[in-house]
């Protein structure tokens, strides 16, 4: 029988914030230029925007994910407002954000904050997860290298559930291995190099993904790609909006 659930998507939310403004003069004290702000926007980022992006595309989308602090309560009111079911696991510490000064189109500067750095415990994953996971009608591991991915717990999930429905990993350089069975592995190029340590400079031969990421992704598919930015979105049979 085919599992008419929604989509879960598992992973690291991040909250994105640019700052605009205009630059008409170079700081007197300091070799830098001085941003006048004009307005400030948020968005959900990482495995949340994610998340937003497929609830745009008439999937019912649950966000497993763990929010901490200011940022964490406004990540999640931007992620309901979007219609995304969110389940938070709760963490320590805040919820990382990438704020980028920007002017004119350009990014000037981004100032992270908690991300990639100090310890943060993330809570247990419940019987509202772990229920969320088995009923899915697919799973995105939208991996930001915060931790989530490594949980046993998690884990052990997502290989029960990649025997019945698809299990789609978005790796991360400083995240974990896909566990076993896992359908589609989606590295980009440098984490593709990662990943099959045999590919040199921009040569993708095909055999050092074959034996590389293939074996490391559960032994089903992997799609590599030449770009950056990753490989272009395939369209699943997923559950139209509740």
């Amino acid at each position: 029988m085919t599992n008419t659930g929604a989509l879960v998507v598992i992973g690291d939310t991040l909250l994105d914030r640019d700052i605009q403004g205009t630059v008409d003069r170079v700081c007197p004290d300091a070799p830098a230029v001085v941003l006048e702000e004009a307005a400030a926007t948020h968005r959900p980022g990482g495995a949340a925007l994610a998340a937003c992006l497929a609830r745009a595309s008439d999937v019912s989308v649950t966000l497993i994910t763990a929010l901490g602090g200011d940022a964490g309560r406004l990540a999640r009111s931007l992620l309901e407002e979007a219609g995304v079911q969110v389940i938070d696991l709760g963490m320590t510490g805040s919820t990382p954000e990438k704020i980028r000064l920007r002017s004119g189109g350009q990014t000037l500067m981004r100032v992270d904050r908690a991300v990639g750095g100090g310890a943060r415990h993330v809570g247990s994953f419940g019987l509202e997860a772990r229920s969320a996971v088995m009923t899915a009608g697919a799973i995105l591991v939208s991996d930001y290298g915060g931790g989530m991915t490594s949980l046993p717990p998690v884990r052990r999930a997502l290989v029960r559930a990649g025997s019945a429905v698809p299990v789609v990993w978005d790796p991360h350089p400083r995240g974990a291995d896909p566990v076993a069975g896992a359908a589609l592995c989606t590295p980009n190029r440098s984490e593709a190099r990662t990943m099959a340590l045999d590919i040199q400079g921009d040569d993708l031969r095909r055999t050092p993904i074959e034996h590389g990421i293939y074996a490391d992704c559960g032994r089903r598919q992997r799609s590599p790609s030449r770009s950056a930015r990753g490989v272009p979105w395939s369209r699943l049979a997923l559950p139209p909006r509740a």
